[in-house]
C-alpha cells in the first residue's frame, strides 16, 4: 500500500520521451543536402495512401546535418460509425453494423440492466419490469410494481427461457449478472417490503425462501445464484437500515466459482461501499466497508482476476476533514484472502482551493494478462502517470498487475470491459469507444439521446460485445429499426 502528502499517489512512472529527433550525422559532417526532401509516414502499415492517409516530408536542415521532423502527413484515426469516411484508412468507410437487435418490453415500462455471456454464446440479461412482457419464451406478469426479470438468449437473440421474480413489494430490480465457468448465474439486486400492505406480503424469494427483513430498512440488496437452467442454489439478503437507497452495485464471479458483490447504499448526506465475498457455495469469506461524503452520484465497480484476486474502484469523497483534496480516485487490489496487495489514491489541487478537485473511479476491469483497466473523470488536475489530467475529462487507464501505469486515453469513461484480444472497449458519454491493446483508437459508436446503455456491458466469443439498456421511440443500431412502447429494454450484438 502507498500514500503520500497531499492526498496524491503516483500511479506509475511517467511514460519515456518520444521518437522523432532528426538524423545528425558524427563529427558535424553532413548527412544530407540542404533542402532536399524525404518521404516520411508514421501511420499503421498499409494505411498509406488509403482514402485521407498521406506521406508526408523531411527536409534537410541548412546544415546537412540531417532532416527535420515529418510535416504534412495524414494518419489514421479511429472509425465514426456515424459517418461513411475512412477515418481508419482500411479501405473502407463503414463500421460493421450489430449481428442482431432486440427490443424488451410489454404494455408498461421495463429495462435490460446488466448481461453475461457463457462459452457458447448464450446471454444472459437482468433487468426490471412493469406489467406484461413477453420476451419469446412466455408472458411474464408483474404482481403489482417492477419485478425481476431473467432471460436467456441463444447466440442469434432468440429467448431460450425466462423467470420472473417478485412480489407486490416495491423496489424488485436485477441490477448486475456474471456466469462461472460451469454456467451457473450469479444475480444482484435490490428489493423491498411495503408494510402499509394489508395483508403484509414476506419479501422476494428466489427459490430458497423469502430473503430476510426488518422494518427498520427501506431497501435491501440480494445475490442470488441459479443454475445454468435458472434453478435457486443459494440466495441471500443484505440489510443496511433506514438507508434511502440500496443497490448491489456490481458482482464479479472467479474461476474457482468465488463471487464479489459490491453494495452502494446511500443516507441523506453520505454514501456507504461494502465489498463482500463468497465461495462457490454461497458462504462468507470476507469483505470490508467505506463509508464516504459526497455530492457526487455513487460509482463503483468490482472484477476478478485469473488468480482470484479482487480488483476495486470507486468514486470516494472523504470530506475536507479528513483529506484537502475532499474526491478520491480510488483503487485497490486484494488477493482472494482479502490482503490489500496494492492501493492507488488520486486526488488534485490541495487546500485552500476544495472546489471540485480529485477525481472518481467509476468502473474496473482485467484484460486476458490481467492488466487493470480502470475508466474514471478527472475533478481536478491530477496525474495517473502520463502527465496531468485536465479537470472536467473522462479517461481510461491501463496498469499492470502490479499497479504500475501503462497508458491512459482521454475518452468517455464510465464503463469498461476487455475482449480477448485484449482490446479495450470504453462505453460513456452517449459514445462507445474501441482501443487496441496499446490504446490505440480503432471504432467510434454514437447513440442518441433517447438511448439508455447500461454500464454492465460484456464481450465474448473472440471480441462479441452485447450492450444491453432501454430506450424510447424508434431506434436503430444498424440491424434494423426497435419501436418501444414507452419505455423499453434492449440488448444489441456487435461483432468484433
Amino acid at each position: 500500500m502507498m500514500l503520500a502528502a497531499g492526498c496524491t499517489i503516483q500511479v506509475g512512472g511517467g511514460q519515456g520521451g518520444a521518437g522523432g529527433e532528426p538524423a545528425t550525422g558524427s563529427g558535424g559532417a553532413a548527412v544530407c543536402v540542404p533542402g532536399s526532401q524525404l518521404s516520411c509516414y508514421s501511420g499503421l502499415p498499409g494505411t498509406e495512401g488509403v482514402w485521407l492517409c498521406t506521406a508526408g516530408a523531411q527536409t534537410c536542415l541548412p546544415d546537412g546535418s540531417g532532416y527535420g521532423p515529418c510535416t504534412g502527413e495524414v494518419t489514421s484515426s479511429a472509425e465514426d460509425c456515424a459517418t461513411d469516411a475512412d477515418e481508419d484508412c482500411d479501405g473502407t468507410g463503414q463500421c460493421s453494423p450489430p449481428l442482431w437487435s432486440v427490443a424488451l418490453g410489454g404494455d408498461g415500462p421495463a429495462s435490460a440492466s446488466a448481461v453475461a455471456a457463457d462459452a457458447a454464446g448464450n446471454l444472459y440479461v437482468t433487468g426490471w419490469f412493469e406489467g406484461t412482457v413477453d420476451f419469446g419464451a412466455g408472458p411474464l406478469v408483474s404482481a403489482r410494481r417492477n419485478d425481476v426479470f431473467l432471460l436467456k438468449l441463444d447466440p442469434s437473440g432468440h429467448a431460450i427461457w425466462s423467470r420472473r421474480f417478485g412480489t407486490m413489494n416495491p423496489g424488485e430490480a436485477g441490477t448486475s449478472i456474471a456466469l462461472d465457468a460451469s454456467g451457473n448465474i450469479f444475480l444482484g439486486g435490490s428489493y423491498g417490503v411495503d408494510i402499509g400492505l394489508a395483508p403484509p406480503q414476506p419479501p422476494i424469494d428466489f427459490g430458497g425462501g423469502p430473503l430476510p427483513w426488518d422494518d427498520a430498512s427501506w431497501l435491501a440488496a440480494f445475490l442470488v445464484k441459479l443454475d445454468p437452467d435458472g434453478n435457486h442454489l443459494f440466495s441471500r439478503g443484505h440489510l443496511f437500515g433506514d438507508e434511502l437507497s440500496i443497490t448491489v452495485q456490481d458482482l464479479a464471479v472467479g474461476e474457482a466459482g468465488t463471487s464479489a458483490v459490491m453494495v452502494v447504499h446511500s443516507g441523506f448526506f453520505d454514501i456507504g461501499y461494502d465489498v463482500m465475498t463468497y465461495d462457490a457455495a454461497g458462504g462468507y469469506m470476507w469483505g470490508f466497508s467505506r463509508r464516504t461524503f459526497s455530492s457526487e452520484a455513487p460509482t463503483g465497480r468490482v472484477a476478478m482476476d485469473s488468480a482470484g484476486n479482487v480488483l476495486v474502484a470507486m468514486g470516494r469523497g472523504d470530506g475536507q476533514e479528513s483529506c484537502p483534496c475532499d474526491y478520491y480516485f480510488h483503487v485497490e487490489k486484494r488477493d482472494p484472502e482479502g490482503t490489500v496487495l496494492w492501493l492507488k489514491l488520486l486526488s488534485g489541487p490541495s487546500e485552500p482551493d476544495f472546489s471540485g478537485d480529485g477525481g472518481q473511479a467509476k468502473d474496473v476491469a482485467v484484460d486476458p494478462d490481467d492488466n487493470v483497466l480502470v475508466a474514471g473523470r478527472s475533478l481536478g488536475n491530477f496525474d495517473l502517470g502520463g502527465g496531468p489530467i485536465p479537470a472536467g475529462t473522462n479517461f481510461v487507464v491501463k496498469m499492470s498487475p502490479l499497479g504500475d501505469y501503462l497508458w491512459h486515453r482521454e475518452v468517455p469513461g464510465d464503463a469498461v470491459v476487455a475482449d480477448s484480444a485484449g482490446n479495450v472497449i470504453v462505453l460513456g458519454g452517449g459514445a462507445l469507444v474501441k482501443l487496441d491493446a496499446s490504446g490505440a483508437a480503432l471504432w467510434r459508436r454514437t447513440f442518441t439521446d433517447t438511448i439508455w446503455a447500461s454500464r454492465k456491458l460484456t464481450t465474448y466469443h473472440d471480441g462479441h460485445l452485447a450492450l444491453v439498456g432501454s430506450f424510447e421511440g424508434t431506434v436503430d443500431f444498424g440491424a434494423g429499426p426497435l419501436t418501444a412502447a414507452g419505455r423499453d429494454g434492449f440488448v444489441t450484438v456487435f461483432p468484433p
